[in-house]
């Protein structure tokens, strides 16, 4: 079985570097057929799409990677894979909170805040205050001295007409 495997990756490898697309894909979706769970595979999956310059499906494939590094505890692993998708996609703001949920798992405050941050501006920035609102509110329960945050999660209500 181990030696199908190697034999089903080489042949992965090989096509995905001649540019063979369909065939690359073909044999690495056997090999996560073999073992869903292979978060090794899966990122190179990521990384061969990235190559090709599909960037949406590389960031997919690197987002359930992240999730199931979260889901077993390999913090920094997901958190590893989370900056790559942000290195990739800058403007996939739901991204930083996972980020932030991590960083607080570790004990890293100011960067679980900082992560918060980037995300409230972006949505702020695309207009969509309901989601800047919901990100602040979870930075201002990380830190509740954060007078800033406070501040801002109250001017937001205020301009979506929640005065109370």
């Amino acid at each position: 079985m181990a030696a199908n495997k190697r034999k089903i990756l080489e042949n992965a490898r090989k096509y995905a570097q001649k540019g063979a697309k369909e065939k690359a894909l073909a044999e690495y979706q056997k090999l996560v057929k073999l073992d869903p769970r292979d978060t090794k595979l899966r990122l190179e999956i990521g990384d061969t799409y990235r190559r090709w310059g599909q960037v949406d499906q590389a960031i997919d494939t690197y987002g359930r990677v992240a999730e199931q590094y979260m889901r077993e505890g390999f913090d920094a692993r997901a958190v590893a894979v989370w900056k790559q998708i942000l290195n990739l996609d800058p403007d996939r703001y739901a991204s930083y909170e996972p980020l932030a949920e991590l960083y607080e798992r570790m004990g890293l405050t100011a960067e679980a805040i900082n992560s918060l941050q980037m995300a409230a501006d972006g949505y702020h920035r695309a207009g969509k205050k309901r989601e800047a609102l919901e990100v602040l509110r979870k930075m201002s329960n990380i830190d509740p001295s954060n007078t800033t945050s406070r501040i801002k999660v109250a001017e937001l209500l205020r301009q979506e007409g929640l005065a109370e």
